[in-house]
């Protein structure tokens, strides 16, 4: 069994792309904004795939309690030599979901969702798969995320 993997991950001014150029699958974070305390900040999110885009703007992630982007990110990076199971994270009102696993070939493959639920009878979910290197690949993606949510706090982290 081979595993093409051929990923990378930009970081231009405030967003991060996280694209498979063998496939054109991508997800892409930006416009990070403090809305309404330090406690929050709004992003938006895109997700794309082989003709499909979606995208959401003012996601609200809490980056301080224990359920962080940067901190669940972080997690997969320590823990980058394997786990068993499935690892999720959520945003806070739910709109944005990945789900973490670790292959034995030393990857991690990350499903990235979006759901809009709405009181009408308009609702949808648009999910694309990306895969990271455990080691290197993941530990800069912990580190761009750590800098995209909290940049003044970027020094720190080292």
């Amino acid at each position: 069994m081979t595993c093409e993997f051929d990923s990378e991950m930009v970081e231009r001014d405030e967003a991060i792309e996280l694209m498979d150029r063998s496939d054109g699958t991508g997800v892409r974070l930006w416009h990070r904004t403090v809305p309404y305390s330090d406690d929050y900040v709004a992003v938006c999110v895109e997700l794309s795939a082989d003709g499909m885009v979606a995208s959401m703007r003012g996601l609200i992630l809490d980056y301080v309690a224990g359920r962080s982007l940067p901190g669940f990110i972080s997690s997969l990076e320590r823990d980058f030599a394997g786990w068993q199971g499935i690892r999720t994270w959520e945003s806070m009102d739910h709109e944005l979901r990945i789900e973490a696993r670790h292959s034995t070939l030393g990857h991690v493959q990350l499903d990235w969702s979006l759901c809009r639920q709405s009181s009408e009878s308009l609702s949808w979910t648009a999910t694309v798969v990306t895969y990271l290197e455990a080691g290197e690949q993941l530990r800069q993606f912990a580190a761009a995320i750590h800098r995209f949510v909290l940049p003044d706090d970027a020094e720190d982290r080292r």
